[in-house]
Protein backbone atom coordinates (compact mmCIF):
# COMPACT_ATOMS: atom_id res chain seq x y z
CA UNK A 1 0.00 0.00 0.00
CA UNK A 2 1.25 3.61 -0.92
CA UNK A 3 1.50 6.18 1.57
CA UNK A 4 2.84 3.97 4.19
CA UNK A 5 4.88 6.47 6.37
CA UNK A 6 2.02 8.94 6.09
CA UNK A 7 -0.74 6.51 7.82
CA UNK A 8 2.19 5.26 10.38
CA UNK A 9 2.63 8.74 11.73
CA UNK A 10 -1.39 9.83 11.50
CA UNK A 11 -1.61 6.30 13.58
CA UNK A 12 0.47 7.64 16.26
CA UNK A 13 -1.40 10.78 16.43
CA UNK A 14 -4.13 9.32 17.03
CA UNK A 15 -2.74 7.20 19.64
CA UNK A 16 -1.57 10.15 21.17
CA UNK A 17 -5.27 11.69 20.99
CA UNK A 18 -7.15 8.33 22.16
CA UNK A 19 -4.50 8.07 25.32
CA UNK A 20 -3.63 3.98 23.89
CA UNK A 21 -1.53 2.09 26.74
CA UNK A 22 1.65 1.50 24.87
CA UNK A 23 3.78 -0.89 26.69
CA UNK A 24 7.47 -2.01 25.79
CA UNK A 25 9.60 -4.25 27.56
CA UNK A 26 12.60 -6.29 26.59
CA UNK A 27 10.31 -9.22 25.90
CA UNK A 28 8.12 -6.94 23.58
CA UNK A 29 10.19 -4.60 22.15
CA UNK A 30 8.15 -3.69 18.75
CA UNK A 31 6.20 -0.46 19.17
CA UNK A 32 2.64 -0.16 18.31
CA UNK A 33 3.57 0.89 14.53
CA UNK A 34 4.95 -2.29 13.56
CA UNK A 35 1.76 -3.82 14.61
CA UNK A 36 -0.13 -1.55 12.42
CA UNK A 37 2.32 -2.59 9.62
CA UNK A 38 1.76 -5.92 9.60
CA UNK A 39 -2.26 -5.12 9.61
CA UNK A 40 -1.80 -3.18 6.64
CA UNK A 41 -0.06 -6.11 5.00
CA UNK A 42 -2.72 -8.52 6.16
CA UNK A 43 -5.70 -6.38 4.50
CA UNK A 44 -4.19 -6.97 1.10
CA UNK A 45 -2.22 -10.75 1.80
CA UNK A 46 -4.58 -13.06 3.62
CA UNK A 47 -8.25 -13.49 4.19
CA UNK A 48 -7.88 -15.20 7.73
CA UNK A 49 -5.81 -14.14 10.73
CA UNK A 50 -4.92 -17.54 11.58
CA UNK A 51 -3.05 -18.43 8.24
CA UNK A 52 -1.30 -14.79 8.56
CA UNK A 53 2.20 -13.67 10.18
CA UNK A 54 4.42 -10.98 9.38
CA UNK A 55 8.12 -10.92 9.80
CA UNK A 56 9.45 -7.41 11.19
CA UNK A 57 12.57 -6.29 13.43
CA UNK A 58 13.53 -10.31 13.28
CA UNK A 59 9.82 -10.47 15.27
CA UNK A 60 7.23 -13.13 14.05
CA UNK A 61 3.84 -11.13 14.41
CA UNK A 62 1.11 -14.31 14.44
CA UNK A 63 -2.29 -13.13 13.06
CA UNK A 64 -4.14 -14.66 16.04
CA UNK A 65 -2.01 -11.67 17.85
CA UNK A 66 -2.83 -8.83 15.34
CA UNK A 67 -5.93 -9.94 15.45
CA UNK A 68 -6.32 -8.68 19.53
CA UNK A 69 -4.42 -5.93 18.30
CA UNK A 70 -6.95 -4.92 16.27
CA UNK A 71 -9.78 -4.89 18.59
CA UNK A 72 -7.80 -3.28 20.77
CA UNK A 73 -7.44 -0.32 18.32
CA UNK A 74 -11.09 -0.44 16.97
CA UNK A 75 -12.30 -0.41 20.77
CA UNK A 76 -10.38 2.51 21.35
CA UNK A 77 -11.57 4.39 18.30
CA UNK A 78 -7.84 4.98 16.95
CA UNK A 79 -9.02 4.92 13.30
CA UNK A 80 -12.15 6.98 13.91
CA UNK A 81 -10.51 9.57 15.49
CA UNK A 82 -7.37 9.07 12.21
CA UNK A 83 -10.40 10.06 10.00
CA UNK A 84 -11.79 12.81 12.19
CA UNK A 85 -8.32 14.39 12.16
CA UNK A 86 -8.20 14.47 8.13
CA UNK A 87 -11.75 14.85 7.82
CA UNK A 88 -11.76 18.29 10.34
CA UNK A 89 -8.29 19.98 7.97
CA UNK A 90 -10.30 18.82 4.72
CA UNK A 91 -13.15 20.93 6.24
CA UNK A 92 -11.31 23.97 7.13
CA UNK A 93 -9.80 23.92 3.62
CA UNK A 94 -10.50 25.61 0.37
CA UNK A 95 -11.26 22.00 -1.07
CA UNK A 96 -14.47 21.36 0.74
CA UNK A 97 -15.45 25.20 0.63
CA UNK A 98 -15.58 25.08 -3.35
CA UNK A 99 -17.52 21.43 -3.45
CA UNK A 100 -21.01 22.16 -3.35
CA UNK A 101 -22.25 18.78 -2.85
CA UNK A 102 -22.82 16.28 -0.72
CA UNK A 103 -24.11 12.59 -1.00
CA UNK A 104 -25.49 10.08 0.97
CA UNK A 105 -26.05 6.07 -0.14
CA UNK A 106 -26.09 2.45 1.42
CA UNK A 107 -25.60 -0.78 0.29
CA UNK A 108 -25.77 -4.18 1.73
CA UNK A 109 -22.93 -6.28 2.81
CA UNK A 110 -23.05 -9.92 2.96
CA UNK A 111 -20.80 -12.24 5.48
CA UNK A 112 -18.03 -14.94 4.17
CA UNK A 113 -21.02 -17.88 3.62
CA UNK A 114 -22.72 -15.63 0.84
CA UNK A 115 -26.58 -15.81 -0.22
CA UNK A 116 -27.01 -19.48 -0.71
CA UNK A 117 -27.62 -20.56 2.85
CA UNK A 118 -29.37 -17.44 3.86
CA UNK A 119 -33.05 -19.03 3.17
CA UNK A 120 -36.48 -17.22 2.31
CA UNK A 121 -36.64 -13.09 2.53
CA UNK A 122 -39.99 -12.54 3.96
CA UNK A 123 -40.16 -8.62 2.93
CA UNK A 124 -39.96 -9.82 -0.51
CA UNK A 125 -41.09 -13.21 -0.92
CA UNK A 126 -38.52 -14.92 -2.50
CA UNK A 127 -36.10 -17.76 -1.87
CA UNK A 128 -33.71 -16.14 -4.11
CA UNK A 129 -33.28 -12.57 -2.28
CA UNK A 130 -30.71 -11.69 0.13
CA UNK A 131 -32.37 -11.87 3.56
CA UNK A 132 -31.77 -8.65 5.37
CA UNK A 133 -32.34 -9.19 8.62
CA UNK A 134 -29.41 -11.51 8.70
CA UNK A 135 -27.17 -8.62 7.04
CA UNK A 136 -25.52 -5.40 7.89
CA UNK A 137 -26.19 -2.15 5.69
CA UNK A 138 -23.01 0.22 5.21
CA UNK A 139 -24.14 4.13 5.16
CA UNK A 140 -21.56 6.25 2.97
CA UNK A 141 -21.69 9.96 3.12
CA UNK A 142 -19.43 11.47 0.42
CA UNK A 143 -18.05 14.40 -1.28
CA UNK A 144 -18.53 16.12 -4.45
CA UNK A 145 -14.55 15.29 -4.68
CA UNK A 146 -15.00 11.71 -4.22
CA UNK A 147 -13.81 11.99 -0.71
CA UNK A 148 -15.54 10.23 1.87
CA UNK A 149 -16.08 12.08 4.72
CA UNK A 150 -17.66 9.13 7.22
CA UNK A 151 -19.55 6.24 7.20
CA UNK A 152 -22.02 3.87 9.66
CA UNK A 153 -23.39 0.03 9.66
CA UNK A 154 -26.83 -0.23 10.54
CA UNK A 155 -28.86 -3.72 10.24
CA UNK A 156 -29.87 -4.44 6.95
CA UNK A 157 -34.16 -4.56 7.65
CA UNK A 158 -33.80 -1.03 9.19
CA UNK A 159 -35.14 2.08 7.04
CA UNK A 160 -33.51 3.94 6.14
CA UNK A 161 -35.83 7.04 5.45
CA UNK A 162 -36.61 6.30 9.81
CA UNK A 163 -32.80 5.96 10.44
CA UNK A 164 -31.54 8.68 8.07
CA UNK A 165 -31.11 11.87 10.89
CA UNK A 166 -29.70 9.26 13.61
CA UNK A 167 -27.05 8.27 10.45
CA UNK A 168 -26.20 11.34 9.94
CA UNK A 169 -26.07 12.41 13.66
CA UNK A 170 -23.93 9.91 14.15
CA UNK A 171 -21.32 10.52 10.98
CA UNK A 172 -21.40 13.96 12.08
CA UNK A 173 -22.98 16.15 9.11
CA UNK A 174 -20.70 19.25 8.74
CA UNK A 175 -22.76 22.55 8.95
CA UNK A 176 -23.37 24.75 5.73
CA UNK A 177 -25.09 27.69 7.73
CA UNK A 178 -22.08 29.77 6.58
CA UNK A 179 -22.84 29.32 3.22
CA UNK A 180 -26.09 29.86 3.34
CA UNK A 181 -26.48 32.92 1.98
CA UNK A 182 -23.45 32.74 -0.98
CA UNK A 183 -25.04 31.41 -4.57
CA UNK A 184 -21.41 30.36 -5.15
CA UNK A 185 -20.87 28.32 -2.55
CA UNK A 186 -24.48 27.15 -1.23
CA UNK A 187 -24.32 23.08 -0.13
CA UNK A 188 -26.77 20.89 -1.88
CA UNK A 189 -27.50 17.62 -0.29
CA UNK A 190 -28.59 14.44 -2.62
CA UNK A 191 -29.88 11.57 -2.15
CA UNK A 192 -31.93 8.74 -3.77
CA UNK A 193 -35.71 7.93 -3.22
CA UNK A 194 -35.40 5.61 0.47
CA UNK A 195 -34.37 8.69 1.91
CA UNK A 196 -37.56 10.98 0.83
CA UNK A 197 -39.45 12.45 3.91
CA UNK A 198 -40.52 15.54 4.61
CA UNK A 199 -38.99 15.46 8.00
CA UNK A 200 -35.47 14.70 6.52
CA UNK A 201 -35.69 17.75 4.34
CA UNK A 202 -36.33 19.71 7.61
CA UNK A 203 -33.57 18.78 8.73
CA UNK A 204 -31.16 19.00 6.08
CA UNK A 205 -32.27 22.90 5.67
CA UNK A 206 -31.38 23.15 9.00
CA UNK A 207 -28.33 22.24 8.28
CA UNK A 208 -27.98 25.06 5.77
CA UNK A 209 -28.22 22.31 2.78
CA UNK A 210 -30.59 22.52 -0.19
CA UNK A 211 -32.29 18.73 -0.41
CA UNK A 212 -32.50 17.36 -3.63
CA UNK A 213 -34.24 14.04 -3.08
CA UNK A 214 -35.61 12.16 -5.51
CA UNK A 215 -39.51 11.62 -4.66
CA UNK A 216 -41.15 8.35 -4.44
CA UNK A 217 -43.76 7.70 -6.57
CA UNK A 218 -45.25 5.23 -4.48
CA UNK A 219 -46.37 7.33 -1.48
CA UNK A 220 -49.42 8.76 -4.08
CA UNK A 221 -51.05 8.57 -7.23
CA UNK A 222 -51.67 12.18 -7.48
CA UNK A 223 -50.17 13.62 -10.64
CA UNK A 224 -49.95 17.07 -8.97
CA UNK A 225 -47.93 15.70 -6.21
CA UNK A 226 -45.92 13.93 -8.65
CA UNK A 227 -45.03 17.02 -10.66
CA UNK A 228 -44.54 19.75 -7.68
CA UNK A 229 -41.65 17.11 -5.80
CA UNK A 230 -40.19 16.32 -9.58
CA UNK A 231 -36.92 17.66 -9.57
CA UNK A 232 -36.18 20.53 -12.23
CA UNK A 233 -33.62 20.09 -15.26
CA UNK A 234 -31.05 21.93 -13.63
CA UNK A 235 -31.50 20.02 -10.58
CA UNK A 236 -31.18 16.87 -12.25
CA UNK A 237 -27.71 18.41 -13.63
CA UNK A 238 -26.75 18.06 -9.92
CA UNK A 239 -28.57 14.80 -9.32
CA UNK A 240 -26.67 12.77 -11.79
CA UNK A 241 -23.76 13.28 -10.16
CA UNK A 242 -24.42 10.91 -7.52
CA UNK A 243 -22.92 8.25 -9.34
CA UNK A 244 -20.12 9.07 -7.24
CA UNK A 245 -20.93 7.49 -3.66
CA UNK A 246 -21.98 4.36 -5.82
CA UNK A 247 -18.37 4.53 -7.19
CA UNK A 248 -17.07 4.72 -3.43
CA UNK A 249 -18.26 1.43 -2.74
CA UNK A 250 -15.67 -0.20 -5.56
CA UNK A 251 -13.06 2.35 -4.85
CA UNK A 252 -13.05 1.20 -0.68
CA UNK A 253 -13.07 -2.35 -2.01
CA UNK A 254 -10.35 -2.34 -4.76
CA UNK A 255 -8.09 -0.29 -1.76
CA UNK A 256 -9.21 -3.45 0.34
CA UNK A 257 -10.51 -6.46 -1.32
CA UNK A 258 -11.29 -7.97 1.94
CA UNK A 259 -14.53 -5.40 2.56
CA UNK A 260 -16.37 -7.59 -0.44
CA UNK A 261 -17.60 -9.65 2.41
CA UNK A 262 -17.60 -9.88 6.15
CA UNK A 263 -15.15 -12.23 7.53
CA UNK A 264 -14.86 -10.82 10.88
CA UNK A 265 -16.58 -11.47 14.16
CA UNK A 266 -17.12 -8.34 14.92
CA UNK A 267 -18.94 -5.72 12.87
CA UNK A 268 -16.86 -2.89 14.31
CA UNK A 269 -13.35 -4.36 12.75
CA UNK A 270 -14.93 -3.74 9.50
CA UNK A 271 -16.23 -0.74 10.11
CA UNK A 272 -12.37 0.58 10.73
CA UNK A 273 -11.39 -0.94 8.01
CA UNK A 274 -14.07 1.10 5.70
CA UNK A 275 -12.36 4.49 8.13
CA UNK A 276 -9.14 3.00 6.33
CA UNK A 277 -9.76 3.37 3.39
CA UNK A 278 -11.41 7.11 3.23
CA UNK A 279 -8.07 7.65 5.17
CA UNK A 280 -6.08 6.16 2.15
CA UNK A 281 -8.24 8.38 -0.60
CA UNK A 282 -7.60 11.20 1.60
CA UNK A 283 -3.47 11.22 0.56
CA UNK A 284 -4.43 9.42 -2.90
CA UNK A 285 -6.86 12.58 -3.86
CA UNK A 286 -4.01 15.37 -2.01
CA UNK A 287 -7.11 16.67 -0.10
CA UNK A 288 -4.92 17.23 2.79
Amino acid sequence: MKYKNELVMLFNQAINNVKFPVYQSNARKLHESYYFLAYLSFLHNSIYYSRFSFLVNNVLISGIYLNEKVNAWSNAGIFTNMLQILRQKYIESSKFTNNNTLFIDGKIIINKFGTKSIGRCIKFKSNNTINRARKRRLQLLVDGNGTGLGCVIMPGNNSEISNMISILNKIGLPDANKWKKSKRFRKKFIADAGYNSERNKEFIKEKGYIPLIWYNKRKTKCEKKIKENKLTKKEMVVYKKRHLVENMNAWIEQIIPRMAKVFDKKIRNYLSMVELAFIYLFFKKGCV
